[in-house]
């Protein structure tokens, strides 16, 4: 029996190769479907728009902060979240810590404490959670 690392995969005659990780469709996918490297990609995204957010932030009103959050952050870190219902507590917090951010600088604070409240967000686990529901009683 062959190994996996023997095995050979064609398509119309042609050998399709072993790759370590593919990018398919903005997904990041490797070999043991870890998502670190995606979740890495996602914040450091998120962190050149919350950057933007954060230079623009005296400029706005709050409802216009959220605006931009909702349509230029949150995108980004929702996409794909029931394939990343799995993530490991390291990637979860990650993430978590760069909607946190978002808060604090919609908000122009230094704690991050309470700002979910004030702002009516949901944290993104819960997020997660939410849609793999949605997506199981349709």
């Amino acid at each position: 029996m062959q190994t996996s690392s023997d095995f050979l995969l064609q398509i119309q005659g042609k050998d399709i190769g072993r790759v370590k990780k593919f990018n398919y469709l903005g997904v990041i996918l490797d070999e043991q479907l870890h998502w670190k490297e995606h979740i890495d990609l996602i914040c450091n995204k998120v962190n050149k728009r919350l950057g933007l957010l954060a230079r623009i932030r005296s400029c706005l009103t709050l409802k216009a902060a959220k605006c931009v959050y909702s349509t230029l952050i949150e995108p980004l870190l929702c996409y794909t979240d029931t394939m990343l219902g799995e993530l490991s507590a390291t990637s979860s917090k990650t993430l978590q810590r760069s909607q946190n951010r978002a808060a604090r600088i919609v908000l122009r604070r230094d704690s991050s404490k309470d700002t979910f409240n004030v702002l009516g967000w949901t944290k993104l686990e819960t997020k997660r959670k939410r849609q793999k529901c949605v997506l199981v009683y349709i």
